[in-house]
C-alpha cells in the first residue's frame, strides 16, 4: 500500500522543468539532502524562480486571465479582464511571466469561442449591408419580408456569416420559397483581396515571421531559450489581434455602405486602425521578449526580429496582392 501511494504521488507530480526554457531540474533536486529550498536558479538559462512554481504551477494562476480558466464558463468570465490588459502589452506581460502555467489547449478553446462570438455579432450589420447593396428592386424591408418571410432573415444572416466566400438569395417558385446558396465570384479577385486579405495581410506575415525567427532558426532559438509553449501562447494571442482586425474591417465595410457622414468618418478611421494594430503587434512581441520571457540579450533579438517580421509582413501583403490580381 505504501508503494502504491508513493507511485501515485510520483505520477501526480509534474516533471520538474524550468518554467522558461524547459530544462530538466531533476539533477538539482537530487542534490537536496534535508529539505527543499524556497528559490532556485536554472543552470541552463539563468532564470530565478520559486520551486513551488515548478511543482505546483497552478497555484499561481491569474484570476483575470482566460487561459487559466478551468471551464468554458470560467474562460468567458475572464475575457473582459484579459482583453483589457491586452490593450497595453507591457502591463499584460508584466503580470503574465514565464513562471505562469501554460495551457495551449485552453487558450485555443478560448480563441475559437471569441472568434465565433465576434463573427456572429458582426454578421448582422455585414449581412444587412450586403442586402441593402443588392436590393435592386428597391423594396422596403417590410415588402421584402412580406415576400420571403423567414427566408429573408436567413439570407441576411447567411450573407453576413459566409461573406466573402458564399452568398444567398431567396428564390420564389410558385408557392415554394427557398434559399439558394451560391459560391461567391469574388474568390481569387481584387475584390476578394480588398474585402478579406488586405486588412490582415501584414499582420499574418508579421506573426508567421516571428514564429520562424524564434522557433525554426537555431541561433535565435538558443538566444531566446524559451519553451515552445511560451511561443505558442504569444502566437495565439497575436492571431487573436489578426481576427479582431478582420472583423473590425468587416464592420467598417458595412458602415461604409451607409454613406454620408458615417462613410467619411470610416474612411478616416480605417487606415488609422490598421496602422495601430500593426504598432500593437510590434509592441506585443517586443514586450513578450523583454518583460514576459526575460531574455537576457533582448536588444539584438528584438531589433533583428522586428525588422525581419516587418519585412515578412510586407512581403506577404505584396504576395497576396499579386495572387489576387493574377
Amino acid at each position: 500500500a505504501a508503494l502504491m501511494r508513493e507511485l501515485a504521488m510520483r505520477e501526480s507530480t509534474p516533471k520538474p522543468i524550468c518554467p522558461k526554457c524547459g530544462y530538466d531540474q531533476s539533477g538539482e533536486i537530487a542534490t537536496w539532502e534535508s529539505q527543499c529550498p524556497v528559490h532556485g536558479v536554472c543552470s541552463e538559462c539563468g532564470i530565478r524562480f520559486q520551486w513551488i512554481e515548478v511543482f505546483r504551477p497552478a497555484m499561481h494562476d491569474l484570476p483575470w486571465y482566460a487561459e487559466h480558466g478551468r471551464s468554458i464558463r470560467s474562460r468567458l468570465w475572464r475575457t473582459p479582464g484579459t482583453l483589457r490588459r491586452l490593450i497595453l502589452p507591457h502591463q499584460f506581460w508584466a503580470q503574465l511571466g514565464v513562471t505562469k502555467r501554460i495551457s495551449v489547449w485552453g487558450l485555443c478553446v478560448w480563441l475559437l469561442l471569441i472568434m465565433l462570438g465576434m463573427h456572429l455579432l458582426i454578421a448582422i450589420p455585414a449581412g444587412w449591408s450586403r442586402w441593402d447593396s443588392r436590393n435592386w428592386q428597391g423594396l422596403s424591408l417590410d415588402q421584402y419580408f412580406m415576400s420571403y418571410g423567414y427566408y429573408g432573415y436567413a439570407q441576411i444572416l447567411f450573407d453576413g456569416i459566409a461573406h466573402p466566400f458564399f452568398y444567398a438569395l431567396p428564390n420564389s417558385a410558385g408557392y415554394i420559397v427557398s434559399l439558394d446558396v451560391y459560391r461567391s465570384t469574388w474568390l481569387n479577385s481584387m475584390t476578394m483581396y480588398h474585402q478579406f486579405l488586405r486588412p490582415m495581410g501584414v499582420q499574418v506575415g508579421f506573426v508567421i515571421t516571428w514564429i520562424i525567427v524564434l522557433f525554426a532558426i537555431p541561433q535565435t532559438r538558443r538566444l531566446a531559450k524559451i519553451r515552445t509553449g511560451h511561443l505558442a501562447r504569444a502566437a495565439i494571442l497575436s492571431m487573436f489581434a489578426v481576427v479582431f482586425s478582420y472583423e473590425m474591417h468587416k464592420l467598417f465595410n458595412a458602415m461604409h455602405g451607409s454613406g454620408g457622414l458615417t462613410r467619411m468618418l470610416i474612411e478616416q478611421i480605417e487606415p488609422l486602425f490598421s496602422l495601430s494594430m500593426i504598432i500593437w503587434q510590434i509592441a506585443f512581441w517586443a514586450c513578450a521578449i523583454v518583460i514576459g520571457w526575460r531574455v537576457e540579450q533582448w536588444k539584438l533579438l528584438v531589433t533583428l526580429g522586428t525588422i525581419a517580421a516587418i519585412l515578412g509582413g510586407v512581403t506577404f501583403r505584396v504576395y497576396i496582392f499579386i495572387m489576387a490580381s493574377s
